[in-house]
């Protein structure tokens, strides 16, 4: 079964070598073709082989992943990890293949792309191969700790001057009202229904549910998909509307939201 293992990474490095030698032969076929450059009165055009061309092809094709990688940072799909994935870690237990699977040949199909693309212009490719990285990188994290400091961000409701709401707002129901308190207390977190009932004794599951269904609804809230346990359901808070839509009454803690 070792074999198996590896045939489809053995098959995508095939194909990253070819698409690499055939871009770099189509490097060294457009050197040819370009105008010769005068030194002195003298025309003369790049002294590269073919031989030279390819390899410096595949060369390139090896710098390729490190590019789709730090593309792929920040996401859960990657082309380099659909393609290098074993094989029979996409199949289902009774054979068929799932969405894992079925992403090979397309992912390949782009892989291979890239490859020729970076062999043939492999000169002008590796003449600015650190501004493009450190650039590339550079907008990545910052993207990333955007996000961080966003989700991070302690949220800070308005409050109300008096006791009654304006009346562009109404009041959350109790249910709503004690949910969206566990949410504003853990913004960093991914709550669990079990979690927030655990933090409202008093609630039953089906009514925190419930409460959770009408935030998301209302936009307070966002149903997300846990990290930890792919395939269920977490809830957070929508930083955003949760500090132009929503405002509390200090006296009791009241959550007015404004009505649709």
């Amino acid at each position: 079964m070792s074999a198996y293992l590896g045939l489809n990474q053995l098959f995508a490095l095939i194909a990253m070598l070819l698409a690499g030698s055939l871009g770099g032969y189509a490097g060294f076929i457009l050197t040819r073709l370009e105008p010769s450059e005068v030194v002195g009165e003298v025309a003369q055009k790049p002294n590269i082989t073919s031989r030279e061309s390819i390899f410096a092809g595949i060369a390139a094709t090896f710098i390729v992943p490190l590019f789709l990688s730090i593309a792929a940072i920040g996401s859960s799909d990657s082309i380099i990890q659909d393609v290098f994935k074993p094989l029979n870690d996409c199949q289902t237990s009774g054979g068929a293949s799932n969405n894992a699977c079925d992403k090979f040949v397309p992912s390949l199909m782009l892989l291979v792309a890239f490859c020729v693309v970076v062999g043939a212009s492999y000169r002008s490719f590796f003449a600015g191969i650190s501004k493009r990285l450190l650039d590339a990188l550079n907008t990545k994290v910052e993207t990333l700790n955007k996000e961080i400091d966003e989700q991070g961000e302690e949220p800070e409701p308005r409050t109300l001057d008096g006791e009654q709401a304006p009346p562009d707002m109404e009041a959350l129901q109790e249910n709503e009202n004690a949910v969206l308190k566990a949410l504003v207390a853990k913004p960093r977190t991914r709550r669990s229904v079990a979690g927030i009932v655990n933090d409202n004794q008093g609630m039953q599951k089906l009514d925190v549910k419930d409460a959770l269904s009408s935030l998301v609804q209302r936009g307070i809230a966002e149903k997300v998909e846990s990290r930890v346990n792919p395939g269920s359901v977490r809830y957070r808070l929508d930083l955003g509307s949760f500090a132009s839509q929503v405002q509390q009454r200090q006296e009791d803690g009241q959550y007015f939201v404004k009505s649709n």
